[in-house]
């Protein structure tokens, strides 16, 4: 597992974020685990992969997530030594090897060993894997206990039902290939296992309202059932080859690189007996492959265009045993070439970045999106934790300029409730807090897209003064406004808290302003320009202030900044219309 943890070593790896909370407040705080429910999600019922696995690793991954993490890639590994076993008895050790080592090397597993809650992918993977090993070994029952197993943790082990009967590698007890008959056993018998395991999961999601998502009121129309399709084996296939990301340095010549080596492969196939004959051979392992991965795809097409590569996982390990079977017959050189170049896509995938990103996709769900919402719940955690310790029952905390593409991470309030233990703890919006300025806060987080770290706190005395002199400042108190902000910079001693700064001194340099003390005002909008450029007001009130002084140009300007940070802005964008139409009537009365 090496070649994926170094893929891996950007990311903040095994800390829960986004569905992890919601488990760990089931866990933990619930005071009991009600195994017929959700575990802590309105969606499916898993309590393999939910219940029972955050019970026992959820202090764990608050303590020392790197360990699950680990956990994670050990699972990740046996899953493929487990392939590579169940395939031993029909092929020999490097094709076996070559596929076992397929789901080892995929992109998509930096997200499967990084994410707590890709254990339920995981998990499904291994138990499914150890079915196949077992009905390779005449084990019927261990097969059907493992399959049973693989069900209560995701339901994509669907797939396992016709992958198990159609398993080219089935064997009876005494190692003699398994007879049609054995094959129509283990398909009735794991039918049976399927029902009951249904039946159940029926009973349940209805005793807990429990809903799989994603629900629709009708279904969609041939042609976009058949698109969705298309677009989950798109992306099963480019998660299977590393190159989903199209910055990564392989994404160009992969997929050509790999029809390269099947070449040889196929051109045999097409002009000689051999050839044909291999083709032949591998026809079983080829169905069986469709069996797994069409099934196990089938549920991704619904998520349409929401792309999550780790649940990719599963299918993939169909489409490696296709390829391998398509290679078994050639020499070895070739099976180490697919490898290879499926290492070097690996080893080659882009990097996390080290900063938390204010932007991000909402259909593609990657390694480096997780690892964005990840380093902000550890830079919350450990600032927040660090500054207050304990907070009191009932503690109110607010956060002040958050970006909403991260805010799911947290699953409000669960995972500040998590952190200390306190399921009275209230997460307060920022709007709340503005029509209650007096209100008492207990902590107040603000995100800071320019510094670092990213995350600082808020005094609440201070912020309070801010809030009662904007007020101050909409009613045209001016001098209740500077008294109310004199104190404003030593209540607030920790100035890495940027963006509140800035806010404070724009307010500050509006009454000044309207004072018209103007050398103060311009003095205080430039602290605002270097504590956070892109202050909503900023540029704002420096328009007003060359307005003031009838220089229209350098308020035109002012601006047209503006409204590039914030085309929304109306006020603004009424005023840029008055001041061009001032400044074209001045050009063409010096032109008369």
């Amino acid at each position: 597992m090496g070649p994926v943890l170094f893929a891996a070593r950007s990311g903040r790896l095994g800390e829960p974020v986004a569905d992890d909370f919601g488990f760990l407040h089931h866990a933990l705080l619930s005071g009991h685990i009600d195994w017929l429910g959700g575990g802590g999600s309105p969606l499916y019922w898993r309590p393999l992969s939910r219940q029972l696995y955050y019970r026992l690793l959820g202090p764990l991954m608050l303590s020392h997530p790197l360990l699950v993490a680990l956990l994670h890639a050990a699972l990740l590994a046996a899953a493929g030594v487990l392939l590579y076993r169940a395939l031993r008895p029909a092929w020999p050790a490097p094709a076996a090897a070559a596929a076992g080592a397929f789901p080892l090397l995929l992109e998509a597993d930096r997200q499967l060993i990084a994410w707590p809650s890709c254990a339920q992918d995981l998990l499904a993977l291994v138990c499914g894997v150890a079915a196949l090993l077992a009905l390779s070994r005449g084990r019927r029952g261990v097969a059907l206990v493992w399959f049973a197993l693989a069900l209560l943790s995701k339901e994509t082990a669907i797939a396992f039902v016709p992958a198990l009967a159609l398993w080219p590698a089935h064997r009876r007890q005494d190692g003699t290939p398994a007879l049609p008959r054995d094959r129509l056993v283990t398909a009735a018998a794991t039918a049976t296992v399927l029902a009951v395991w249904w039946l159940a999961h029926e009973w349940v999601s209805r005793r807990a309202g429990l809903l799989p998502p994603p629900h629709s009121a009708a279904p969609g129309s041939v042609p976009h059932q058949l698109a969705q399709g298309v677009w989950a084996l798109r992306g099963v296939w480019l998660d299977a080859l590393s190159v989903r990301d199209p910055g990564a340095a392989t994404a160009a010549w992969m997929p050509w690189a790999v029809l390269l080596v099947l070449a040889p492969t196929i051109t045999l196939a097409a002009t000689t007996a051999l050839g044909r004959a291999r083709l032949r051979a591998a026809g079983p392992w080829l169905a069986w492959a469709l069996a797994w991965t069409g099934i196990a795809t089938l549920p991704l097409a619904a998520f349409m265009p929401m792309w999550s590569s780790h649940r990719s996982v599963i299918p993939a390990v169909g489409l490696g045993v296709a390829l391998v079977a398509l290679l078994r017959g050639s020499p070895p050189v070739w099976l180490g070439a697919l490898t290879g170049l499926r290492l070097v896509a690996l080893l080659t995938s882009p990097v996390a970045p080290e900063r938390i990103a204010i932007t991000g996709s909402n259909t593609e769900f990657d390694f480096p999106r997780l690892t964005t919402l990840q380093r902000l719940a550890h830079q919350v955690r450990g600032t927040l934790v660090g500054a207050h310790p304990t907070l009191p029952r009932g503690a109110h905390l607010a956060r002040n300029q958050w970006p909403r593409m991260t805010l799911f991470a947290f699953q409000d309030p669960r995972a500040f409730q998590v952190w200390y233990g306190d399921t009275t703890l209230r997460v307060v919006e920022m709007k709340e807090v503005q029509a209650h300025p007096l209100a008492p806060l207990d902590a107040i987080v603000e995100f800071e897209p320019h510094r670092t770290p990213q995350v600082a706190m808020i005094s609440d005395v201070a912020l309070q003064h801010v809030l009662l002199a904007a007020d101050s400042l909409v009613a045209h108190n001016d001098e209740a406004v500077l008294a109310l902000l004199a104190d404003f910079e030593r209540l607030q001693s920790d100035t890495s808290c940027a963006i509140f700064m800035a806010t404070g001194l724009s307010v500050r340099a509006a009454a000044l302003l309207e004072l018209r003390r103007d050398d103060e005002a311009v003095a205080t909008l430039q602290r605002v320009h270097e504590y956070f450029p892109q202050e909503a007001n900023v540029h704002r009130l420096m328009s007003e202030y060359h307005r003031i002084h009838g220089r229209l140009l350098p308020a035109i300007l002012e601006l047209r900044e503006q409204l590039r940070l914030y085309p929304q802005d109306a006020d603004a964008q009424r005023a840029l219309e008055q001041l061009t139409r001032q400044a074209q009537a001045r050009s063409a009365t010096l032109q008369r």
